[in-house]
């Protein structure tokens, strides 16, 4: 099988080796010669550009954005130029019958729907892979307006720029709430109403704004284009795509019998994002760049009525200017003052390249448009790099303070670093990293990957879900949409980078839906769900310096909105002392940590939330050095703040509960602001639950006679907070059973959403299920409490599987937590039939990328769990995998499980304890427990049938099943670019045909190399372990290339490692076989 990454002049073995530069000198100068070709990489494949059509436009999820005509212009482009005009597209009638709808409405829906997207964390690209003129849409994560700079608010706003109110005495406002709270609670449960909320709801009652405008909107860097000239009628074969394998987008055609073919990646070691452009013939490639800042105009609409207020202060001001082989991009932000500047380097093999600029005062507010044209090349490739002039630096106001001189600078010379290194370093260094990273998980359920499309693959797979055939479900298909999850983390959330968005790091708006913010009711949550469980743990770093970055801002808005710390005198409040902190419902990187003008936007127990993640990284990690230095100062200020803002019950039958006041079931819009609803009594109760657990593992004992509850003292003693917790914990009651035997999501919840006299309190089907926080993502209710469990089903029966994409994902989560595979296979089933579009992105509607994660996230937790102390295996197996493997994912504790099942039951698992500790094992009736070296190794069953392994740190077991029949285990190389084995599949890309090397003359790489003697068979050799360090590595493959052309000569010992095929010499097959094992793309030399 062959892996395809690139059109140009060689397979992945040549230019992989030629990266690493070991054959570069010694190999004959190859061309290419395409044919179709087996294909196992799991890639996203079409044979069309993307390009919304009238229809879809017009289809039901589209409608609320279609009816806006021209004042959509946000969604698009100011001017909309010919590249994406009827004629452009040759005149098909579907891209020109839009009627009243802006053109920018359709590049909106084809970039939300069809384009592909790269990116490193940093930065994000989407193509669209059009011929005549190519549209690369580009993000920088940290291009956001609204916050401390914005110099336009209107005086009527309520506001500071960080989204607090200003009220003149807000302890008193709070407690008044508090009190109306408590007297409507209790009145209602005396009568069997629903209570009132006029007195109570902080959005009624003057705590959040009157406006949105502070918090701002993630914006659109920049759009990157590309004229090719190209006759877009007489294209053939025509197929673009994205390769999950290797990060890789691609586009591929033929035209006056020249193959062309383009490819895009983003480095993070390199930090540029790299477009390179090939053909079949030298000379042939010929193009215009020209790239062009987006929403540069003032912009006005109902849009922005509905999510960002002040739309009269967006917009940008800038210049795009042509040197030599460099444009430059740079411009401000109006709402804010904002700096970015972007740089776009061209290198070229052949032919010419010429920079010009012309005036173009319609596009850009200055004198130039700069351009640069190359002609006649051989190939070219174009190296970008993004910045601004944002810090994370709350005292800075979130600015470096740079010039646009200074930040050009600064991405000239990132690009010119990273030009200089060349293509194919600069690919290596991507695959290094990429790979190092995607190839440590690999799922196999079955499936097959042919040529189809991946559109044509989900119009399948809807069908089978409409007429109920499970039978025809692709497996293939829901293996590609699980890993492209993975792909979409490791792309938008890396070490340094700001986090994952509701968009990830994508958008193509001035005004995104709900800003493309961090939503902490669920959203940012669910992004993160499947990082540390799919062995992705440091993508979740920038999540936690991002919650600790909220810390300041928040003891602000802790202050203005509940009065703890405040002083009338803004300079007085101590903003430097961790007495705690509070963030709501939408926040940004520019510390906006208070409300827009929103009911759902007080989520008050939002930074209880997000603290869940924080504590899940050192849960499963167990590194008890970064739960020190980030994780734990976070939950221990967070607890501080709960600790202040919790009240006391009022009545003798509830004066020892601690209540939530006042509290909401969030986004239930029908139901009232109360006393402790049950979301955030479970938030709290897990916040506190794991501080406890982090305080433990770092050895802090609680403190005695803490019984005096206006003792302060614990904010600064941490065994006085301990012994605090515990007893709060105790007071929280955080699930509780109604008379259906649901779990209540009220306290004043009888039956399922209803009132002692009937009444609804609720949505009953709503999108968030707020009272199962406890089952997932908490673990206050586990498989081993029956009567909770049949209580959680209850409610997710009557909330039903119909949902927006992420609320979709919520329920397959939760249903796996219950252990019923088969439902939760059905959600997996819905989420690809109703709430995903052609290029897999999850519908809200719109894009929301909390879909995608979360399905990825509920996917694993059906293969794996370890919410209840133990770590099973299968935990939520649907009948449809009943045979089947996974490798690499991750069960808290750091324990690395692989996974081997046949008719439903697990036949072997592989575990690696990476840190040691005692493991507790289910979902598997073991025979037998060995270590790598096939020694015994002893365990025993505890009560509840689980079987109990004191492990090492790095110790490996292998555990066999009574039913497992194979041979045992032999030891496992660890590539050093991860051990994935992809799924069974083979596949040609559609229209697409892969690469074969033809040299121009056929060096003699077939040398037979005998040993010099007749070694001692050693049955312990790794194979593919030339340079004998117990590990398989490109540094391998590089030693054997060089000893199959006599260029180096191996010992004996190396020879019987290098000799993978065991043919009895040493030559290029032993090379490809050795670099594709080091790579990931199999898992066995057979």
């Amino acid at each position: 099988m062959k892996k395809r990454i690139l059109k140009k002049t060689g397979s992945v073995l040549l230019a992989t080796l030629m990266a690493a530069g070991t054959i570069t000198a010694m190999m004959p100068k190859v061309e290419v010669e395409t044919e179709a070709a087996e294909n196992s990489d799991l890639q996203l494949l079409y044979d069309e550009p993307a390009v919304a059509d009238f229809y879809e436009v017009y289809a039901k999820k589209f409608k609320w954005l279609a009816g806006k005509g021209d004042g959509f212009l946000e969604f698009g482009r100011n001017d909309p130029p010919n590249y994406v005009d009827g004629k452009s597209h040759g005149g098909d009638s579907k891209y020109t019958e839009a009627g009243s709808v802006s053109q920018a409405v359709y590049d909106h829906v084809s970039w939300a729907k069809h384009a592909l997207p790269v990116g490193n964390g940093h930065m994000g690209a989407m193509s669209f892979g059009y011929t005549d003129t190519e549209r690369v849409q580009m993000n920088e994560d940290t291009l956001w307006t609204g916050g401390p700079n914005c110099t336009t608010l209107s005086e009527s706003n309520n506001a500071d720029t960080y989204g607090n109110v200003n009220l003149e005495n807000p302890q008193k406002l709070m407690s008044t709430l508090v009190d109306n709270a408590f007297t409507n609670y209790y009145n209602s449960l005396e009568s069997g109403s629903m209570p009132s909320d006029e007195n109570v709801s902080p959005y009624k009652n003057g705590l959040t704004p009157n406006s949105k405008e502070q918090e701002g909107s993630y914006q659109s860097f920049c759009d990157m284009m590309l004229d090719f000239g190209i006759d877009v009628g007489k294209t053939e074969n025509y197929s673009r795509g994205l390769n999950l394998n290797n990060a890789v987008s691609f586009v591929n055609y033929d035209y006056d019998g020249v193959t062309y073919n383009r490819d895009m990646f983003a480095s993070y070691p390199d930090d540029v994002i790299v477009y390179k452009i090939g053909a079949s013939e030298k000379g042939k490639v010929n193009f215009t760049l020209h790239p062009e800042i987006p929403h540069t105009e003032t912009l006005s609409g109902s849009y922005f009525s509905t999510y960002a207020d002040g739309a009269a202060n967006y917009g940008k001001d800038g210049s795009v200017v042509a040197k030599d082989d460099t444009i430059y991009l740079s411009g401000t932000l109006n709402h804010n003052g904002m700096k970015f500047a972007g740089t776009f380097k061209v290198v070229t093999t052949g032919g010419t390249m010429e920079a010009s600029n012309e005036t173009n005062n319609a596009k850009v507010n200055s004198e130039d448009n700069g351009k640069i044209t190359v002609k006649d090349a051989d190939e070219a490739y174009i190296v970008v790099s993004l910045t601004t002039d944002y810090t994370a630096d709350f005292d800075k106001n979130y600015t470096t303070g740079e010039t646009l001189e200074q930040l050009l600078d600064n991405v000239k010379n990132i690009t010119d670093t990273a030009a200089e290194k060349g293509y194919d370093k600069l690919l290596e260094n991507h695959l290094t990293d990429y790979q190092s990273l995607f190839n440590r998980v690999s799922i196999d359920i079955g499936g097959t990957c042919t040529n189809t499309t991946t559109d044509e693959l989900l119009d399948k797979y809807k069908e089978a879900y409409q007429s109920g055939e499970s039978s025809d479900y692709d497996h293939y298909l829901e293996t590609l949409y699980y890993q492209y999850g993975r792909y979409m983390l490791i792309e938008s959330s890396r070490q340094g980078s700001l986090p994952a968005n509701l968009q990830g790091v994508w958008n193509d708006m001035d005004a995104a839906p709900w800003s493309s913010d961090y939503h902490t009711n669920i959203n940012v949550q669910m992004n993160y769900w499947l990082a540390e469980e799919t062995n992705l743990a440091e993508m979740a770093q920038p999540l936690v310096d991002f919650a600790n970055d909220l810390r300041k801002p928040g003891r602000l808005s802790l202050a203005k909105l509940y009065g703890i710390g405040y002083d009338s005198d803004e300079s007085k409040i101590d903003l430097n002392t961790e007495d705690g902190f509070i963030f709501f419902c939408n926040t940004t990187p520019l510390g906006f940590t208070g409300n827009i003008s929103s009911n759902a936007s007080f989520t008050a127990t939002a930074t209880a939330f997000l603290a869940q993640n924080l504590y899940d990284y050192y849960a499963f990690t167990q590194d008890k050095d970064y739960l020190k230095e980030n994780i734990y100062p976070f939950l221990r200020e967070s607890s501080i703040t709960y600790l202040q803002t919790l009240q006391a019950g009022r009545t003798d039958s509830d004066k020892d509960k601690l209540y939530i006041v006042p509290s909401w079931s969030s986004e239930q819009t029908a139901s009232p602001w109360t006393v402790g609803t049950y979301f955030d009594q479970q938030l709290v109760w897990q916040l506190f639950n794991d501080t406890i657990e982090a305080m433990e593992d770092l050895g802090i004992t609680p403190a005695e006679n803490m019984n005096d509850e206006g003792d302060v003292t614990y904010k600064n003693d941490d065994s006085k907070l301990l012994a605090r917790l515990k007893d709060a914990i105790d007071r929280l009651d955080p699930v509780a059973l109604g008379s259906d035997g649901q779990i209540k999501e009220w306290q004043q919840e009888y039956g399922y959403n209803k009132t002692k006299r009937g009444a609804n309190i609720g949505e009953s089907t709503h999108r968030h299920i707020s009272q199962l926080i406890a089952l997932y993502p908490g673990n206050y209710i586990t498989k081993d409490d029956t009567d909770l469990i049949e209580g959680a089903k209850i409610v997710l029966e009557n909330r039903t599987d119909t949902s927006t994409g992420w609320g979709l994902a919520d329920r397959l989560n939760l249903w796996a937590r219950t252990g019923d595979g088969n439902h939760s296979y059905k959600l997996v089933n819905a989420l690809l039939a109703t709430a995903t579009y052609d290029n897999l992105f999850d519908t809200h509607a719109p894009f929301q990328i909390d879909g995608n994660f979360g399905a990825t996230a509920g996917i694993t937790e059906m293969l794996l769990q370890s919410n209840a102390g133990k770590v099973e295996l299968l935990a939520a197996l649907p009948d449809d995998w009943d045979k089947g493997s996974y490798e690499g994912l991750v069960a808290r504790g750091n324990f690395e499980v692989d996974c081997e099942w046949s008719d439903k039951t697990a036949d072997y698992a592989r575990i690696t304890a990476k840190s040691g500790g005692t493991l507790v094992l289910d979902g598997i009736d073991v025979s037998r427990i060995t270590d790598e070296s096939g020694n015994a190794v002893s365990y025993t069953k505890d009560s509840d049938g689980n079987y109990v392994v004191e492990t090492t740190k790095g110790q490996v077991l292998n555990v066999y099943a009574s039913s497992y029949t194979g041979a045992d285990k032999t030891p496992k190389p660890t590539p050093t670019s991860g051990a994935i084995t992809t799924p069974n599949v083979t596949s040609t890309p559609v229209s697409t045909k892969t690469p074969t090397v033809k040299p121009t003359s056929t060096p003699d790489v077939t040398a037979t190399v005998t040993p010099s003697s007749t070694p001692t068979p050693d049955t312990n050799v790794l194979l593919g372990d030339v340079n004998e360090n117990n590990k398989v590595e490109l540094t391998d493959a590089s030693l054997l290339l060089r000893a199959a052309l006599g260029i180096e000569e191996l010992t004996d010992a190396q020879k019987l490692r290098a000799d993978v095929n065991e043919d009895g010499q040493i030559n290029l097959a032993d090379v490809t076989l050795v670099l594709k094992y080091a790579l990931g793309i199999i898992d066995s030399y057979k």
